[in-house]
């Protein structure tokens, strides 16, 4: 007795299939903003690293009578600091989104319709669980706002030196700075993925 003959899958409706082209348009236009918005705080930290040339001099001397006036002044360095270190807490947050976004909409795609799971399409591998950001181009890519941020505290404790009559309090203080914009950003993250999972599919 010969077996049965296996059949194709049956094409999926129309409806269904424009359904599932959209929620892969959404996942790559998310993929596109990640790296729009990417080059454009490139630029904008250039400005602000840009914003006082004169930064190495706080580390020899005060120039004389202060004020905010003075590109090279504290004041103006630990204003810059804060500013870096805010403009790159929302770039990683918004690079974490958008990773996070693309991801989910591989999984609405995937799950769009039954008859959408009879065929092996790329976007298998979102089917089961919509997955966290993560992957060596994810990592490198939030290494730059990252270092940034660093940087952004550098400058914080260089202004601080100026202002605080204890060097080892200025080392303090920046870090702290440093320490509790990770500690937001990594309960806005964490925050994110409980509301995500929650929205319907």
């Amino acid at each position: 007795m010969s077996e049965p003959e296996l059949l194709p899958p049956r094409p999926p409706d129309p409806a269904v299939a424009t359904l599932y082209r959209a929620a892969l348009s959404v996942a790559t236009q998310e993929e596109q903003l990640i790296w729009t918005r990417y080059a454009g705080f490139l630029v904008l930290n250039g400005f602000l690293l840009n914003a006082s040339p004169e930064i190495p001099r706080l580390l020899q001397t005060t120039p004389p009578g202060g004020g905010l006036s003075n590109p090279t002044s504290p004041e103006v360095i630990l204003v810059i600091g804060i500013l870096g270190l805010l403009v790159n807490a929302v770039w990683h947050l918004l690079n974490f989104d958008g990773w996070y976004q693309h991801n989910r909409w591989f999984h609405v795609a995937a799950n769009v319709s039954p008859a959408i799971q009879a065929f092996s399409l790329p976007t298998e591998w979102a089917r089961k669980v919509i997955l966290r950001p993560r992957g060596r181009i994810y990592v490198l890519a939030q290494l730059v706002p990252a270092g940034f941020s660093l940087a952004a505290a550098a400058a914080i404790f260089i202004s601080l030196r100026r202002i605080v009559p204890s060097e080892g309090l200025a080392v303090i203080v920046a870090g702290c700075f440093w320490l509790i914009t990770a500690l937001v950003i990594a309960l806005i993250e964490v925050r994110t993925r409980m509301d995500a999972a929650g929205m319907p599919m």
